[in-house]
């Protein structure tokens, strides 16, 4: 996830932003979310945290990266003093849509959570096809008691199709 945020950050956003802590977990109600304060500490520096639902990345490629750039543009948003929510942070307003749509995502309104709904824009679609990006290949059970499969094939290994393996140093 780092290297697609690099990646991301780079052709959306001229690589203005640093790089928050990416975590993967279990988010209520939410493919993802973005926090506004320094919810992790290392070797005493602050950083933000950038979550990505643990039991969404069983959806296409497209559509896990259209949720990470969401919480980009929450992000850039923020940095830029753009106030793009209300209500507690649920309500999306016309300046996070201008903002979403301006970096990589189309943006449909919800009547309750305002212009919240994103999906991939051919810039994003475009953006996977170029890095070769094809499908995240790990997702979290989150439901107790059954076993939900993913869509894809693979051998047990979490990665992403289209990006070196890492190895430890």
């Amino acid at each position: 996830m780092n290297e697609i945020y690099d990646r991301l950050n780079e052709d959306f956003f001229s690589g203005e932003l640093e790089r928050p802590v990416i975590t993967i977990q279990s988010t209520a109600r939410a493919y993802g979310h973005y926090t506004l304060y320094d919810a992790w500490s290392v070797k005493g520096e602050g950083y933000r945290e950038l979550n990505i639902g643990a039991g969404t990345l069983d959806r296409p490629i497209e559509n896990v990266l259209a949720t990470l750039l969401h919480e980009m543009v929450h992000y850039h948003n923020f940095v830029n003093g753009i106030q793009d929510c209300s209500r507690g942070g649920t309500y999306h307003n016309r300046r996070f849509r201008d903002s979403a749509m301006a970096h990589g995502l189309l943006v449909d309104h919800h009547e309750k959570y305002g212009w919240t709904i994103t999906s991939p824009s051919d810039s994003l679609i475009q953006f996977c096809l170029d890095n070769d990006l094809t499908d995240i290949l790990l997702n979290r059970n989150e439901f107790s008691g059954f076993q939900i499969t993913g869509t894809g094939t693979h051998s047990g290994t979490p990665t992403v199709v289209g990006l070196p393996p890492r190895t430890s140093s």
